[in-house]
């Protein structure tokens, strides 16, 4: 009995020992006795670190797979801190000892040691290489409106903010692609789009995987404005007017001074005295008025402003004037339909405008009848009219302003001196100074006119919630 309790305590003693041998040592893993590809007279022990190359991080869960000569020993992981450490058998013969050392996302890397006269073989640190990483980037470029593709338009792509990986542009059909090869993944991607007409717009897309679908990028046109202006003092063989080429000058003056319209997207049209106007694009016929009407609605985008300013006679045919109005162009006839720019032909054409503003000023008689023309359309929220009159009124030259009647409270007064000229001003409220202020009788060589009631401007407003703004 005494003898059994001794060699417990023995025994006890030798694990004790054994613990403290493996407490002083840090271990990732030991592989028993024996490992794949045969054991040997002789126990080693290799060990080191995994870390990234050019840096003192560690790299946890790396494959050691561990050999001598050509001799599979077993695989090992590393540590939290990169370490590991593995004991094997090989033959007191071998010579060459080696590690082959691999994880996901890095290059593999093999490393040699030689056996101390303790058969501890250190490695030191082994830096592995981020493995190169292919992405492919690809997607759209579209206007934001139509949906149209936008070709040759420039792409420029970011991992993030501050550093461009690559540039590209699209084809005819909106599309690019580029191919990224980096040592770094990446998880999210910025693509910048820049064409001209166009903000340049941008977005950013988080993905997994190396296969990156940008998606469309949507981009918007650039806010351009348009105008039609219309004036016509002499007549082919109507009686004749005296300032609507002024009106039609003033407008063209202010539009493109201080408006902010490009005077290559206005266009004016009047009689047969171009020296009368500050731009001159041809006669306005009903044929010419129309074009430039029709081609004017065409180019205008859903980001765009379109205007038609008209200065001249108006009328209508007899029986209701509600159906029947138009506006007088050059070449008009009484007896004729040539030169009747009609309510109705009118609306036929700005029924097909995606124009963000559709802004009518008529300083004609009668004009206060196309009105309720436009307000039937279905984009009416989108138009503002301004007329000088009602459907049965007259609209009047002005000598003491050296405009039209309307055209001066309007334009002179109103817009551009009372408001200062302000191209942010709504043109509600111009309107609203404009009829607040018209005149209720006026002198012309001594002859003093009446505006009636009938005579008073008329305002149709499709969207009485909005601000209009041309």
């Amino acid at each position: 009995m005494k003898f059994q309790k001794r060699i417990l305590i023995l025994s006890t003693s030798i694990l004790f020992l054994f613990l403290l041998q493996l407490s002083t040592h840090p271990v990732a893993a030991i592989a028993p006795p024996g490992p794949p590809g045969g054991g040997g007279s002789e126990r080693y022990q290799v060990y080191g670190y995994v870390k990234k190359q050019g840096t003192s991080i560690p790299l946890s869960g790396a494959a050691v797979k561990v050999y001598a000569d050509a001799v599979y020993k077993g695989t090992v992981y590393t540590s939290s801190s990169g370490y590991f450490s593995m004991y094997f058998y090989a033959p007191s013969s071998a010579e060459i000892f080696w590690v082959k050392v691999s994880k996901s996302g890095y290059q593999t890397k093999t490393a040699f040691g030689s056996p101390d006269p303790y058969n501890k073989i250190n490695l030191g640190t082994i830096y592995l290489s981020p493995a190169q990483i292919s992405y492919f980037i690809h997607g759209y470029v579209k206007n934001a409106f139509n949906d149209n593709p936008i070709s040759g338009a420039d792409v420029t792509l970011y991992r993030h903010a501050l550093e461009v990986i690559g540039t590209t542009s699209t084809n005819q059909d909106g599309y690019y692609s580029y191919t990224y090869n980096t040592y770094d993944a990446m998880s999210s991607c910025i693509v910048e789009g820049s064409a001209t007409g166009y903000y340049d717009m941008s977005k950013t897309v988080y993905f997994t995987g190396t296969d990156v679908d940008m998606g469309t990028l949507q981009m918007l046109t650039f806010l351009i404005r348009y105008a039609v202006i219309v004036g016509i003092s002499d007549y082919e063989t109507a009686n004749d007017l005296t300032y609507c080429d002024e009106d039609a000058s003033d407008w063209y003056d202010y539009l493109t001074t201080t408006g902010g319209y490009d005077s290559s997207n206005v266009w004016v049209y009047g009689d047969g005295f171009p020296g009368n106007y500050s731009k001159y694009d041809g006669l306005a016929t009903e044929a010419n008025v129309v074009s430039a009407l029709e081609n004017m609605v065409a180019t205008a985008d859903q980001n765009d402003i379109i205007c038609f300013i008209t200065a001249g006679h108006g009328y209508h045919d007899s029986g209701d004037p509600d159906d029947d109005v138009y506006l007088c162009m050059w070449d008009f006839d009484i007896t004729e339909e040539n030169g009747k720019l009609r309510d109705s032909e009118i609306a036929d054409i700005f029924d097909d405008s995606v124009a963000s503003k559709n802004f009518f000023f008529f300083d004609n008689c009668r004009s206060g009848g196309i009105g309720p023309e436009l307000m039937a359309l279905d984009n009416a929220e989108d138009i503002l009219v301004c007329a000088a009159a009602s459907c049965e009124g007259s609209g009047f030259d002005y000598p003491d302003g050296n405009n039209g009647l309307f055209t001066y409270y309007f334009l002179e007064l109103g817009l551009i001196d009372h408001f200062g000229g302000d191209p942010l001003t709504a043109m509600e409220y111009v309107f609203e100074w404009t009829y607040n202020n018209y005149p209720e009788t006026f002198v012309v060589d001594g002859i003093e006119y009446t505006v009636g009631p009938e005579d008073e401007p008329e305002m149709y407003d499709g969207n009485p919630s909005a601000i209009f703004r041309i």
